[in-house]
């Protein structure tokens, strides 16, 4: 969009905040050390630039999510472009980065979503939609990429990290008994009160892990399993 397009009380607001900014940085360059200068920054400018960076950042949540992430792995880097792969190596293989957050220490509920493609016109049939998700999940962990779910409690560390190989969840896909009204996939797990793990996406991992020890083969009572309720306590 040009400028012409954007309302006046936009651009003026624009430019005070920018002027703000600018006098703000000089300011706090005159004192970047002094204690109350800081916490009086932190307390009255924080919220408002946290404001703005959900303006101007798409899916801000993620993206920092994602950078976060990246402090324990530095071997990956963010992928910039709007579609794909959320994380890349330099080996050219795909990572996908879940992330959610849970409240309380026993039987809370975590999970992530694939979604399939939507097209009315290109994709009519099941086995159509099937091979067009195949194709996004691809696109997502291929070349020995990963899907990674790392789980939180809200205002406290990371619990639990689970890696799910890509080329499993590419054959999950292809596998699943999916029904014309189906939209994706949904995985959601309640945390174990015993052990405090979260079982279904342990299997998953541990499916995972065994499908790339056995090249690629699964005898069919594991994927069974796997389509099924896998139970969520010891």
């Amino acid at each position: 969009m040009t400028a012409a397009g954007i309302p006046k009380r936009v651009r003026r607001a624009t430019g005070r905040v920018s002027s703000a900014l600018k006098q703000l940085h000089l300011a706090y360059q005159a004192h970047p050390d002094t204690p109350s200068v800081r916490e009086y920054v932190c307390s009255r400018i924080g919220p408002m630039l946290c404001l703005i960076v959900c303006m101007t950042i798409l899916f801000c949540h993620t993206k920092l999510a994602e950078y976060a992430f990246l402090a324990t792995r530095p071997d990956l880097r963010v992928n910039e472009e709007a579609h794909g792969a959320d994380l890349l190596d330099d080996h050219g293989r795909h990572y996908e980065h879940k992330f959610c957050g849970i409240w309380r220490n026993s039987e809370s509920e975590a999970g992530f979503r694939l979604v399939m493609p939507v097209d009315k016109k290109r994709l009519v049939t099941l086995a159509q939609r099937r091979r067009a998700f195949i194709e996004v999940i691809r696109e997502k962990v291929g070349n020995g990429g990963a899907l990674f779910l790392e789980i939180f409690k809200f205002g406290g560390p990371r619990l639990h990290l689970y890696t799910i190989n890509g080329a499993f969840l590419e054959e999950f896909v292809r596998r699943y008994p999916f029904v014309d009204k189906d939209k994706g996939l949904t995985f959601v797990c309640k945390r174990c009160p015993k052990c405090g793990s979260f079982h279904k996406f342990a299997s998953l991992q541990k499916a995972g892990e065994a499908f790339v020890a056995a090249r690629g083969k699964l005898p069919a009572a594991v994927w069974k399993a796997l389509f099924g309720r896998i139970a969520t306590s010891c």
